[in-house]
């Protein structure tokens, strides 16, 4: 009889510590999945928007926003400056300019130059004097494989003399975003698990030696 008592008390303990760490992990590793992504989503996005405001001071500098071979030029040469510093975690898809009508005056990468609905984020960023930091993550289609990749757009408006006279769009690739945030929530999970293992096995033997001190050992 006590030494049914005795298994039946250890096991019970055993049990619900384990039951517990396995509980603890899931729920940390799905919330720590939940802030990586955010953080990295958001420093990309960020990333892009500094990218863009970096374009506009250029135009800026040089002349008017609508003069379509001097922005041409500026997307031209920002896209070969950023593509050869190679920024991790940051690739830029595809840049445009389009004028208050929507219509696409200057571009790089692939796309048609077809006109923008003004009605949504587009003429928003315009009508507001607001920059746009893409709140969904949307999804294109490679050509080459077909396969889909995630990607964020971030608009900025272009100004001069304080009006604003067009926008500016940059399409970010997060794929490669999307492949950091994994390999650190991985890491970030098991290091997690192993503490908590360790942890638990501290208490287990800690509850053990409080069980049989305090209460099989009165009980013998």
């Amino acid at each position: 009889m006590r030494r049914l008592l005795k298994l039946s008390l250890a096991t019970r303990i055993a049990g619900a510590l384990l039951f517990g760490l396995a509980v603890t992990i899931a729920v940390i590793g799905w919330r720590s999945e939940k802030v990586i992504e955010t953080v990295m989503l958001d420093q990309a996005k960020r990333e892009a928007l500094m990218f863009l405001y970096g374009i506009e001071r250029e135009i800026a500098a040089r002349g008017s926003p609508l003069d379509a071979v001097l922005v041409q030029s500026a997307l031209e040469g920002a896209i070969s400056h950023e593509r050869q510093h190679d920024t991790p975690g940051f690739s830029i898809l595809r840049i445009y300019a389009y004028d208050r009508e929507g219509n696409i005056y200057a571009t790089v990468g692939e796309g048609s130059r077809g006109r923008r609905n003004m009605e949504g984020k587009y003429g928003e960023v315009l009508r507001s004097g607001r920059h746009y930091l893409g709140e969904e993550i949307e999804f294109f289609r490679e050509l080459v494989t077909g396969n889909m990749y995630p990607k964020a757009d971030v608009i900025i408006p272009l100004h001069k003399d304080g009006e604003i006279l067009a926008g500016l769009e940059v399409e970010v690739n997060l794929d490669e975003t999307a492949t950091l945030i994994k390999n650190l929530d991985d890491g970030y999970e098991m290091e997690m698990s192993l503490v908590l293992v360790g942890t638990a096995l501290v208490l287990l033997g800690f509850f053990w030696w409080i069980i049989h001190a305090w209460l099989i050992g009165p009980l013998r």
